[in-house]
């Protein structure tokens, strides 16, 4: 176990066996690299409390003669929700065990995130996170517990008659319904347009961390009194000249290899980039679970090693085209990213695992679309 802290803020880490740790402070970016051996597993629980609301990203980096293992992951955290739980696990070294591995922990202000919280309330969860090491060998060990910590999610497609309709459907997601999803706390909300818009469409793509929110949905927007305000408009247009044709939505659960959404370097500074929704139908609902496993297994991490820069992968559950996965990746440009999957197509790495008998055969069809994210998307 080991306790972090940067000024008023405390990480507690527990779990694995770590070996030293240094710490930096940069302003807001926090910043402290730890050591630990390989075969360390981090499936154990990164309990933090603070006085703010941050974003969290956990990343291995690579160690010199051994295959670049990395994974970033981001969330928020507050009172209310102190764990963490990233699947992370760093296999044993190739020529003997006792190899460090690094660690870096980043804590960095979120601009929008910075309510800050009573002070007595951050220090009754401080003393109240030992409480919640002491019981997170159980936690860690239930395996319904752990498939909690992956998200649903929501990916909705506005198809409309026209470009105006489309202008009144835009305005509505950015003026009523993306507000509304923040103040049932859910975020890191994306909308994209298709690069090619003959449809006149508009996609949306909306994180849950369990199905209750789902559910409840359609009762929360219904309470909210901003929303009915701000979505008259959209709710007035006509039965002969509604506002969309149809939506089409698909729910998703994220794939344990990543359990929850992962931003795009550019998004922070609202660079130019560019997504790829990717559909990988299966004739069975073996061979589509297969294929999930393939990606669970190492084809995740090497689309993550060739900057593929994957922003969430889904087993689809309900949509018109089931049994299949659903996934997006992400780039700086069209032609970076085109480049970027020849480097994964490549990979010593891909061209073993797509050789694998247990793998051949269990992708039937794939849809590949490009989208461009919308002014006020989060992703």
């Amino acid at each position: 176990m080991m306790l972090i802290g940067f000024d008023d803020q405390q990480v507690l880490l527990f779990g694995a066996d770590w070996l030293s740790g240094k710490s930096t402070n940069s302003q807001c970016n926090h910043q402290y690299e730890l050591q630990t051996r390989h075969g360390t597993s981090f499936d154990s629980e990164f309990i933090y409390r603070t006085p703010y609301r941050l974003a969290v990203s956990i990343g291995v980096r690579k160690a010199s003669g051994y295959y670049g293992l990395r994974r970033d992951f981001c969330t928020l955290c507050s009172l209310d929700e102190p764990r963490f739980k990233p699947d992370v696990f760093v296999p044993p070294a190739k020529s003997h065990q006792q190899t460090k591995f690094n660690f870096k922990i980043q804590i960095k202000d979120r601009n929008s995130m910075t309510e800050r919280l009573p002070r007595r309330d951050f220090l009754a969860g401080t003393l109240a996170a030992g409480t919640v090491a002491a019981t997170s060998s159980l936690a860690a060990a239930n395996p319904t517990g752990a498939a909690a910590d992956r998200e649903f999610y929501e990916w909705r497609t506005y198809k409309t008659a026209n470009a105006d309709r489309l202008a009144v459907v835009t305005n509505y997601l950015e003026k009523a319904l993306f507000p509304a999803l923040g103040r049932m706390g859910i975020d890191r909300v994306g909308g994209f347009t298709p690069e090619k818009d003959a449809d006149k469409s508009i996609s949306i793509l909306i994180p849950h961390k369990t199905l209750d929110t789902v559910g409840m949905f359609n009762d929360h927007l219904a309470a909210d009194a901003g929303y009915q305000d701000a979505a008259k408009a959209y709710f007035a247009a006509p039965k002969q000249d509604a506002a969309f044709v149809r939506i089409e939505n698909r729910l998703m659960r994220a794939f344990k290899g990543m359990p929850v959404i992962e931003l795009p370097p550019q998004t922070a500074g609202k660079e130019e980039r560019v997504f790829e929704i990717r559909i990988y139908e299966s004739h069975n609902e073996h061979a589509a679970r297969l294929k999930v496993e393939m990606f669970d297994e190492g084809e995740i991490q090497i689309m993550r090693d060739v900057k593929l820069a994957p922003v969430f992968y889904g087993e689809t559950l309900v949509s018109n085209d089931v049994p299949n996965l659903t996934y997006m990746l992400s780039g700086e440009s069209k032609d970076a990213h085109q480049q970027h999957f020849k480097d994964f197509l490549k990979h010593p790495e891909w061209d073993r695992m797509k050789k694998l008998e247990r793998y051949k055969g269990t992708v039937s069809k794939i849809t590949s679309l490009f989208f461009t994210p919308t002014e006020w998307s989060q992703i």
